[in-house]
């Protein structure tokens, strides 16, 4: 099953880049704003594979419910699609950079965390990267691999 270890990974990896981004906060958001709150947007299906299409919507689930185990603050679905109606933007479409800030800023987040992913031959690839909206510094891609099996 795909959601067991390869998106426990991810998350893991996903928390890492967070931590590893994370430097004094600007003057847009005091420290004494809460704790950083992070948006997962749907990751793209790069290939564009109808088998998979399901998995774009289901991995910013998984994640987010993962950051949210970990006690993470992270975006609810229904706020993140409140967002996209707000903006009218399909939730589901592969978005600009300059889009998924806009929609973290709308939702109050201070990481927009996004990703893809494609299978290749038995693989299942998943790149996660993170911006982070004060600075609009995109964090170094992290990639994992995983047997579509697992």
């Amino acid at each position: 099953m795909i959601r067991g270890r390869m998106w426990t990974r991810c998350a893991a990896f996903a928390i890492w880049l967070l931590v590893a981004t994370g430097r004094p906060v600007s003057t847009a958001q005091s420290p004494s704003a809460g704790p950083p709150r992070y948006l997962v947007v749907p990751f793209e299906n790069v290939a564009g594979e109808p088998r998979l299409y399901w998995l774009s919507e289901a991995s910013a689930m998984l994640l987010t419910e993962d950051l949210a185990t970990t006690g993470v603050s992270s975006i609810r679905r229904e706020d993140r699609l409140r967002a996209f109606e707000r903006m009218r933007v399909p939730p589901v479409s592969t978005l600009s950079h300059a889009t998924v800030i806009r929609l973290g800023q709308i939702v109050g987040a201070r990481f927009v965390v996004l990703g893809r992913f494609e299978v290749e031959g038995d693989d299942l690839i998943v790149r996660v990267r993170t911006i982070r909206l004060d600075t609009g510094r995109l964090s170094a891609e992290l990639t994992e691999k995983g047997s579509l099996t697992d």
